[in-house]
């Protein structure tokens, strides 16, 4: 009995070290701190996330002046199917990627079956900065907000979309408080993305005001034990909640107007307008028509002299 036990002992930890060790079960490639796992398709894709996740590393080091930790596994998955089993499904459809920082692995999905237009390189910049952070801070628990805009300042994420974003929730009053972005993996697409969008805006409200080495000092401080909060404080002199409103009066102030780039808000706005025009056009000739048989009947019952 106790050999039996014994075997499937063994066959159980045979089994979840497959699951946890891809390089049983897939093909691979190697190039400093970066292995990247892969299906026989997606071998020119690796090579490319190979070469994209080295030169990113490099960059991030650079300007924090951090190095990943000495092995981070990024792996491609072939299908969304196995996306999802490989994150446990937790990553919503919009989801290009994944990180597990305390594992330092990577799950990015194959351009085999997503969308091609999405940069592969900010994708993995991306994800390799929830590692460096995690990496830095022991992998405690650090604010969505900043880990995400983070991630984005670090690969560049941003652009019209997100100015957008942001300028249609300062006209609505839709912002999003900062502790709520814990939660954007709830949220909706629309939603998701006003959040990033303000994660990334936070970040560089950060920079604006204290220059890039705030970011630094931020990571410094962190690295030592203390959390955002104390880190901020130390380095900007306010609590988070003096933070955040200093931060919403500035995008407020900065973003008011990027309502006007809002195209669906245009197509909206002239619809109206030719809407209102053609009702107005209507009245008007139902007036001239109306008129016309007023002085038609006029003539018929006004005698001549």
């Amino acid at each position: 009995m106790f050999k039996k036990l014994f075997l499937l002992f063994l066959l159980l930890c045979t089994f979840l070290y497959a699951k946890e060790n891809p390089s049983k079960e897939w093909l691979n490639l190697q190039s400093g701190r970066i292995r990247v796992f892969f299906h026989d398709k997606d071998f020119n894709a690796a090579k490319k996330y190979l070469k994209i996740s080295v030169e990113s590393s490099e960059k991030m080091a650079k300007r924090l002046g951090a190095s990943l930790p000495e092995e981070v596994r990024i792996v491609i998955a072939g299908s969304q199917n196995e996306f999802d089993k490989l994150t446990g499904g937790v990553i919503p459809e919009w989801g290009a990627g994944a990180a597990r920082p305390a594992d330092r692995l990577i799950i990015v999905k194959s351009p085999s079956f997503y969308d091609r237009t999405k940069s592969a390189e900010k994708v993995i910049t991306h994800e390799l900065s929830h590692i460096l952070l995690a990496y830095l801070t022991d992998n405690r628990i650090i604010e969505r907000w900043f880990d995400e805009g983070l991630a984005q300042y670090q690969s560049g994420e941003g652009g019209i979309n997100s100015i957008v974003s942001i300028g249609r929730a300062v006209v609505t009053n839709n912002l999003i408080p900062l502790d709520n972005i814990d939660y954007v993996l709830q949220f909706q697409r629309e939603k998701a993305s006003l959040a990033y969008a303000e994660s990334r805006a936070a970040v560089d409200f950060i920079v604006r005001t204290g220059g890039q080495k705030s970011i630094r000092n931020l990571l410094s401080e962190m690295s030592a034990g203390k959390n955002l909060n104390d880190a901020i404080y130390s380095e900007m002199k306010m609590n988070v909640q003096d933070f955040q409103n200093e931060f919403f009066a500035d995008i407020k102030r900065r973003y008011k107007w990027a309502i006007l780039l809002d195209t669906r808000l245009i197509i909206s706005l002239l619809f109206i307008v030719f809407f209102m025009a053609a009702y107005l056009n209507f009245l008007r000739k139902k007036r001239e028509y109306k008129d016309d048989y007023e002085i038609e009947d006029s003539d018929e019952d006004t005698p001549w002299y």
